[in-house]
């Protein structure tokens, strides 16, 4: 049926990621769990070997939205009900970075975003995965922003629970060349706002406690496209109706200035710097404040 060895970092080109896989059968069977979990019953996420089942489908590219949207809802379910002690939540933890469940989170951003329009004979494996075509932000459905959401809360929470999972997150980013697709999510604030702020709060929170990774950040908020274009414009996000993505873009702004100053300088436009100054105006008193420490902070390393 499916995988039930552990898929590590170390394991990537293991996976049969192209298997036919049973969708509905999937539903029922994350379903009797997830009601399993809700009646006190942990042990299925306390089992290493379980859990690698469970993430399977995750790097499955024949696996529904609706499938990668429960498997997660599943994972999360032990941190959002009342029950589980706090020596549980922690044991399940361990399991999960035993099993890379976050890894798998990221891979199943591949999944998602895969162009639906390429037909299951044109599905590469693992040695050809960089000649998958993937959709474009304005291309997901429903579903697929459904199943995205749920699997970034699931992630913000992982990393903001442990300093491993955060450094899984960055390890994995990278080795799968997720930065693209990160920098393509960054742009959903009108379709789908939690995935962006979920992701400007993992990004500020890699400045702040794994500094060694910020050029993974520098990447992702400043890389620019082959034509020398930025892809991802930070500035549009300073002019977000959202006061929590504009508190969040500012104090990544902010935090880059701090680790990467010179970089960040060279990729200031005078638009961004026109949406700072507009922001100090703006009715947040948490995002005026956090807007003038930046600025002065830019002008100090102008002068510099």
């Amino acid at each position: 049926m499916v995988p039930t060895t552990a898929f590590t970092l170390h394991s990537w080109n293991s996976a049969d990621n192209g298997s036919t896989i049973e969708n509905e059968e999937w539903l029922a069977f994350l379903q009797r769990n997830m009601e399993e979990l809700l009646s006190g019953q942990l042990d299925c996420l306390k089992n290493t070997n379980l859990v690698s089942v469970v993430i399977a489908p995750l790097r499955n590219y024949n696996a529904s939205p609706k499938v990668l949207e429960y498997v997660a809802n599943m994972l999360a379910l032990p941190f959002v009900v009342h029950g589980p002690t706090e020596k549980e939540t922690k044991n399940i933890e361990e399991v999960y970075l035993e099993a890379k469940v976050l890894p798998n989170l990221i891979y199943a951003f591949r999944v998602i975003a895969r162009c639906k329009d390429c037909s299951p004979e044109s599905t590469p494996n693992m040695s050809t995965d960089k000649e998958i075509r993937f959709s474009s932000v304005s291309e997901l459905s429903a579903d697929d922003l459904q199943a995205l959401e749920a699997i970034c809360l699931l992630i913000c929470y992982l990393v903001h629970s442990n300093e491993d999972f955060l450094l899984q997150f960055c390890d994995a980013v990278a080795i799968l060349n997720a930065i693209p697709l990160v920098q393509q999510f960054l742009m959903l604030g009108r379709r789908k706002l939690r995935v962006v702020t979920d992701f400007l709060a993992i990004l500020n929170l890699v400045l702040m406690q794994s500094p060694e990774n910020a050029d993974l950040v520098e990447q992702i908020v400043l890389g620019l496209s082959a034509s020398g274009e930025s892809i991802l414009e930070v500035s549009n996000l300073l002019v977000h109706p959202s006061p929590v993505v504009k508190f969040r873009t500012c104090e990544l702004i902010k935090q880059l200035a701090s680790s990467k100053q010179n970089v960040l300088l060279s990729n200031v436009s005078s638009k961004l710097e026109q949406n700072l100054n507009s922001l100090l105006h703006d009715s947040s008193a948490s995002v005026h404040m956090d807007v003038l420490q930046h600025l002065k902070k830019l002008a100090i390393t102008k002068e510099e």
